[in-house]
């Protein structure tokens, strides 16, 4: 696919999506400044990458210096990279070009020092079999299963109205969010995975095989756990899922514990019971703080390898 067929093909993908949501007008095909891979989504540039021996894409070597300035390809920044996947279906992905400065300085392989004299970098956006709208990131050089351990690098594919503009003074919390898997209005791609991982584990929760999973379980106040299994002893097991972060884990254990109390009163069990058993489960667990506040609520928490969730 070259860069014509691709960028007719990101835009087409992109329209019909955003037309779902009545955001149409957001997309103006025209290209901002002559480049022929370009248009403009929520005004800011896009530039479209497709696949060769990989995706190349230019970058801003002064991100290593603490710029933070978009790179530039033509006479005009790339706000946004779009990737576009080619295969039996074809699909895109949108990565704001804030993340990838995050993912630029994150590189962590020996040719470091080279990659730091290089505009045009190759990376892989590699497609997840069992989760078809996300997709894995990483360097070309980077030891791809090292790397991808990497809740960060599980991307959203078909992402349009994710670039939806938010209030400057809440891009901070929002990319804070988007880190750790919770996407701003939706649930994101680490987070998901995970959930439906553990959903076909719960012995990874002390629960039996047996065990009856329900994801997103509701309870009578609109409060929704992660999962929640039955029929089986303790009879309750509630799962909090959490990605990473200490500040992210801390909420997750006070949600837990609320949720075990809501378990146990829709049985008219006493709301301190063996018979419930609260978990929250992340990629990254040992944060000393969390493990205190955890052993204090008899809270259990469990660290899944990332790599699991992605041959799940």
């Amino acid at each position: 696919m070259n860069l014509q067929e691709g960028t007719a093909a990101a835009i087409a993908l992109i329209r019909q999506d955003l037309a779902r949501q009545g955001l149409v007008a957001a997309l103006d095909p025209r290209s901002p400044d002559g480049d022929g891979g370009k248009f403009s989504l929520f005004g800011q540039a896009v530039r479209v990458i497709t696949h060769r021996d990989g995706y190349y894409l230019n970058v801003n070597l002064d991100w290593f210096r603490g710029t933070d300035a978009p790179a530039q390809i033509s006479s005009g920044p790339i706000e946004v990279y779009c990737f576009v996947l080619k295969g039996p279906v074809v699909r895109y992905w949108l990565c704001p070009w804030r993340q990838m400065r995050d993912y630029v300085l994150d590189f962590t392989a020996a040719s470091l020092p080279h990659y730091q004299q290089t505009v045009r970098w190759r990376s892989d956006v590699q497609g997840i079999a069992h989760a078809p709208d996300a997709a894995l990131f990483r360097w070309g050089d980077e030891n791809g299963m090292e790397q991808l351990q990497k809740p960060s690098r599980i991307v959203d594919l078909g992402n349009a109205s994710a670039m939806l503009p938010v209030v400057p003074d809440i891009a901070a919390e929002r990319r804070e969010r988007e880190g750790t898997g919770r996407a701003p209005g939706g649930e994101g791609q680490a987070h998901k995975l995970l959930k439906l991982y553990l959903s076909k584990h719960p012995e990874l929760v002390g629960a039996s095989p047996s065990a009856v999973p329900h994801v997103e379980y509701l309870f009578k106040t609109g409060d929704r756990v992660d999962l929640m299994f039955k029929n089986h002893f303790p009879e309750r097991t509630v799962v909090e899922i959490e990605v990473e972060g200490r500040e992210n884990l801390l909420v997750g254990v006070h949600q837990a514990v609320k949720y075990a109390a809501l378990a146990a009163m829709e049985r008219d069990f006493p709301v301190v019971t063996h018979r419930v058993r609260p978990h929250v489960v992340a990629y990254k667990v040992d944060y000393p703080s969390v493990i205190e506040v955890a052993d204090r609520y008899g809270v259990n928490l469990v660290a899944v390898d990332p790599k699991l969730c992605l041959v799940a």
